[in-house]
């Protein structure tokens, strides 16, 4: 069983990721379903009441053998990947050198970890934002010993942002990460 989360430390937290006006909208939907100090569990998640945030929203979890899994990705990591990842493993997505982090990242977040990470565009002398992720923990372990996470990227199709270049840059590892345990 889960040890108990602080709901306010939890919102300080968030607060300190500096989220975009998106991801801070999410953030404070996901304070609002946390049972005390219970992180909300899978089956509290309303698509009804996510609308806004369901072309960048994915579902992961993290499994014992650090597989890492979409449970269900929207639109945008459709357009990012150019098929549909919904169960299909992140880690062997991603290019081997970043594995390592990548599965020390995703460990911490569903442990209890609130975190931001932003892609940069690299086109001119200054890099321009183009995408802020945020990741949230949930709640309850699953019976195959996998735990989940909400993962949302403000990044939406139809920016040409990434043009020719989005897979690699969707399987990379963020230009900047900040992490924020809850406990």
């Amino acid at each position: 069983m889960r040890k108990p989360f602080d709901p306010g430390a939890a919102a300080v937290a968030l607060e300190a990721l500096n989220l975009n006006a998106l991801n801070r909208e999410l953030g404070q939907h996901w304070l609002s379903l946390w049972d005390g100090g219970a992180l909300p569990g899978r089956g509290a998640l309303n698509p009804s009441h996510l609308v806004k945030f369901l072309p960048g929203l994915a579902v992961m979890e993290i499994h014992p053998d650090d597989s890492i899994r979409f449970r269900i990705a929207g639109r945008a990591f459709r357009a990012a990947y150019g098929f549909d990842p919904s169960r299909h493993d992140m880690l062997a997505l991603t290019p081997p050198d970043q594995r390592a982090a990548r599965v020390a990242r995703c460990r911490q977040i569903a442990e209890g970890t609130v975190s931001s990470g932003i892609r940069l565009a690299h086109r001119s002398a200054a890099p321009e934002m183009i995408s802020q992720d945020v990741m949230l923990p949930l709640g309850r372990i699953a019976e195959n010993g996998s735990r989940a996470w909400i993962f949302h990227a403000s990044w939406r199709p139809g920016l040409t942002d990434w043009q020719g270049r989005l897979p690699a840059m969707a399987v990379g590892m963020v230009d900047s990460y900040v992490a924020r345990a809850l406990a």
